[in-house]
């Protein structure tokens, strides 16, 4: 009788010790597959940084917001990339980031969240972090979904809003400008 009030409950452990494993090893391999993507992306990424596209939509990022004093302003390579990597247009991750804090300089405290996401209570690591979440999140919960325009978008992200598309793309507008100045300096060279 000790005995079996001994070894059921080693089984037991033993068992639950098994499945834990192979749930941590499940999620593990999980974590390698993203880690794999992301790696992927950044690679492809990577040779279009070299590209004139890629580094005027840059440049035009760098301007916009320094304008207004962004602390995002050291994230240009993250909103180009996420762009790029998502099939995005590099003025779109920005420019919400611009409705919904001012370009990061109105957040919940130590959130890194610009976006609103999630409410804006969702927090992040970093800037980067939010930056490639959102976009991904974007391309995966709304594009992928259907939404084929800003307005689109805004019905699902800001609900019960009827001017966040329109506000959107206003600011994607002010990108789209500081693109053809830049554009213009450049030809003019």
């Amino acid at each position: 009788m000790v005995n079996k009030i001994v070894c059921i409950p080693l089984v037991i452990l033993t068992f639950m010790l098994l499945l834990t494993n192979g749930v941590q090893a499940k999620n593990n391999t999980t974590e390698v597959s993203d880690s794999s993507a992301k790696i992927e992306a950044s690679a492809s990424v990577a040779g279009l940084r070299q590209s004139k596209e890629y580094i005027l939509k840059k440049m035009v990022i760098k301007r916009v917001l320094k304008r207004y004093d962004s602390p995002l302003i050291e994230e240009v390579d993250a909103f180009v990339d996420a762009c790029y990597v998502n099939n995005l247009d590099c003025y779109l991750v920005p420019s919400i980031a611009g409705l919904e804090s001012t370009f990061g300089r109105r957040i919940a405290p130590n959130t890194y969240n610009p976006f609103g996401w999630g409410g804006g209570y969702i927090k992040f690591e970093t800037w980067g972090d939010a930056i490639h979440t959102v976009a991904g999140g974007l391309r995966e919960n709304y594009i992928g979904r259907g939404a084929a325009t800003v307005s689109d978008i805004g019905r699902v992200y800001a609900p019960p809003s009827s001017t966040w598309g329109g506000n959107v793309k206003k600011l994607m507008n002010t990108f789209e400008r500081e693109e053809e100045k830049v554009t213009n300096i450049i030809e003019a060279l």
